[in-house]
């Protein structure tokens, strides 16, 4: 069973007053075209706890307001190269102190995780390994040499092992 709206505070106020006149459930119900059964429930809580005002509810409140939550978040999309530590220490510095795991808590709820490479460093990861590449094929603007990847193998298996050993000294 889903979770139903909850009833206006003007609404279960207008219940308790046609309770107080004398009217039944079933009649306060079909008036206010609401459920008996929700009429009964107000009712009841009204004489229970003598008021209809909504009660906390159980449970930790948040460590963060939703406007430090909001700034938080914020704080990081406008600057993604900023870390998590470095975004506890500007809300500690605010007047919030957090843990780091809530930082991380309140980030991975909205999408955040981790750091971003920047738009500018991006590329150079496809970048380096391209030239990487362009190291290990044979250079296609030699259009002379006709070099098959065998002849490269022959030749690394016809060098002595002196031209291939490297001096550290």
């Amino acid at each position: 069973m889903g979770k139903s709206k909850e009833i206006s505070l003007d609404l279960r106020k207008k219940m308790v007053d046609l309770h107080k006149s004398g009217m039944s459930l079933g009649a306060i119900s079909e008036q206010l075209q609401i459920p008996r059964s929700s009429v009964q429930t107000v009712v009841h809580k009204y004489k229970l706890l003598g008021g209809v005002a909504t009660l906390p509810r159980s449970g930790r409140r948040p460590k963060l307001s939703p406007s430090a939550e909001m700034k938080l978040v914020r704080m990081v999309r406008n600057n993604p190269g900023t870390t998590k530590t470095q975004a506890c220490h500007e809300l500690e510095a605010a007047g919030t102190p957090v843990s780091l795991s809530t930082v991380k808590r309140v980030l991975h709820r909205h999408g955040l995780n981790g750091k971003q490479a920047s738009p500018g460093t991006r590329g150079r990861a496809s970048a380096r390994s391209g030239f990487h590449q362009g190291l290990l094929r044979p250079h296609e603007e030699d259009e002379d040499a006709d070099v098959s990847p065998g002849d490269i193998k022959q030749e690394q298996e016809e060098l002595p092992l002196s031209a291939v050993a490297v001096d550290l000294a």
